[in-house]
């Protein structure tokens, strides 16, 4: 397969985004020589940058166009174009829909790849996906959480191409591999931020991320707060501190996780710096565990092998959960659950979590140590660990 190329699309979130990487990762084993172009979002490529098993990236600026269209509608236009031409000139051999919506159907359609790979009707979040596709990936069926059904998926590439035999279980990817590179300057930075905070290098640093963009994967400042009372100052005799991680327009989220927890008494919690996607990533690899709702932090947290806590409402952690590390799930089920909606009246399912359980959790993971965690860039688990709270 030397020389094949090979359009891999996945646009949407950080998180979607880590949850396609060991499907690509996977992708690379199979055509080690091949050209894999991967289409994606502006405000989640810096994920993927310095990613070995990437050829290129092609950056659809979404947010950019939205702003043009009224301002300077015939400059959007002619952006959206040249992306177009560019997919569609490139004579991609192969393309591959790692999304399952229409707009992604769009841009396979487009490349004019003879080869176009996809989920079946029913694994499609939007089942007219399927008509910008010829080839359909039934593994994917098989399989629970969406990495390994987006591995089933490049496994079928696999079949179809004659590289693989057919599997008779689902396990594409066992261990997964991320390879989510992190600069060491921003790890540097990031110490020298928590030694200005009095954080000593064997100090047990736990990140908390209250801050979510739907309103019902938030679980509450005052909840976080009363977890990290829960576990107080010190775990087996080490010191512990709170590091509170906040997104562009987030930082009152944090603001009130730190106050609210000194006024229970707690002095050891902080607000972290302002950070983009690449110092995000630092900040994370120096955590000892991650306490976050379903949000790209935790599973940015997951792919960079650090123990995690999730906390989970609306969304089933057996398909959407942190992956490939040790984590602990927390879940609350209710007759509606899961129902994967931005907004709801009735938040029951997450905030009946109690931050007891939640306290729990962290002090597990925290006692566990975290030399296997930091010996290893990614664990070796293939679903996440769920329970629920």
């Amino acid at each position: 397969m030397d020389g094949q190329r090979v359009l891999v699309v996945k646009l949407g979130s950080i998180g979607d985004v880590i949850h396609a990487l060991p499907a690509v990762c996977l992708l690379r084993r199979l055509m080690p020589e091949a050209r894999i172009d991967w289409l994606v979002e502006a405000k989640s490529a810096p994920v993927l940058r310095g990613n070995p098993k990437i050829s290129s990236l092609l950056v659809l600026d979404r947010a950019k166009l939205h702003r043009l269209i009224w301002r300077r509608p015939f400059r959007a236009v002619a952006d959206a174009w040249r992306l177009l031409v560019r997919v569609s000139s490139s004579r991609y051999d192969i393309a591959v829909d790692l999304q399952g919506l229409v707009k992604s159907g769009i841009w396979v359609w487009a490349s004019r790849a003879p080869l176009r790979f996809g989920l079946p009707p029913g694994e499609c979040r939007e089942p007219a996906n399927a008509l910008f596709t010829n080839v359909r990936c039934w593994h994917a069926v098989d399989a629970k959480h969406i990495s390994e059904k987006l591995c089933g998926v490049v496994w079928g590439v696999g079949e179809e191409l004659g590289l693989v035999r057919p599997k008779a279980e689902a396990r594409w990817c066992d261990p997964p591999e991320f390879h989510i590179s992190v600069s060491e300057e921003h790890v540097q930075d990031f110490r020298s931020f928590l030694k200005a905070q009095g954080v000593g290098e064997e100090d047990v640093v736990i990140g908390i991320n209250p801050c979510a963009g739907w309103e019902t994967k938030r679980w509450g400042s005052q909840n976080f707060a009363r977890a990290m009372r829960e576990v107080g100052e010190r775990v087996l005799g080490r010191k512990v501190w709170f590091v509170v991680l906040f997104g562009p327009g987030e930082r009152s989220f944090a603001e009130a996780v730190v106050r609210l927890a000194g006024r229970l008494g707690l002095s050891n919690a902080f607000v972290a710096p302002p950070s983009d996607i690449p110092m995000l990533g630092a900040i994370l690899t120096r955590c000892d565990v991650v306490v976050s709702g379903d949000t790209g932090v935790l599973h940015l947290a997951a792919a960079l092998g650090r123990p995690t806590v999730g906390i989970f409402g609306p969304t089933d952690p057996t398909r959407n959960g942190p992956f490939g590390n040790r984590s602990i799930v927390l879940h609350h089920e209710i007759a509606c659950w899961p129902c994967y909606k931005r907004k709801c009246k009735y938040l029951g399912c997450i905030t009946n979590i109690s931050p007891y359980k939640v306290a729990e959790a962290i002090v597990a993971l925290a006692a566990q140590g975290d030399e296997e965690g930091r010996s290893r860039p990614h664990g070796t688990s293939r679903q996440p660990g769920v329970s629920a709270g």
